[in-house]
């Protein structure tokens, strides 16, 4: 069993191997071609917003990224594969989210 971490550093791939602390190329993972095209897309708006390509990015801005985040995170945690998903790291905030908080933190970053 694999436990991965889910970020949007500038210089990953989007996961990580907890234990390693290596970025893991997502094709290796075999998540199928629908989730593989979701993380990529979403780790492509990560890096626009944190090197600010498109123009000033919002404090709301980073709060939907991590809210699709942990939305990805919860879809890989529910797969029946090798992998679990340890946490979710907001790369914004600096912040490590571990599943028992994914609901209280997207609360409290949308009230």
């Amino acid at each position: 069993m694999k436990y991965l971490v889910l970020d949007g550093y500038i210089s990953g791939t989007g996961i990580r191997d907890t234990m390693q602390q290596l970025y893991i190329p997502i094709s290796e993972l075999n998540l199928g071609e629908e989730l593989t095209s979701a993380i990529k897309s979403w780790k492509s708006k990560y890096y626009n917003a944190t090197v600010n390509k498109e123009g000033e990015t919002s404090y709301q801005d980073f709060c939907n990224l991590d809210k699709q985040g942990i939305e990805l995170s919860k879809i890989i945690l529910e797969l029946k594969i090798d992998y679990k998903i340890d946490y979710y790291f907001s790369d914004y905030l600096s912040k490590r989210v571990y599943p028992f908080e994914w609901n209280d933190f997207l609360l409290n970053r949308f009230d």
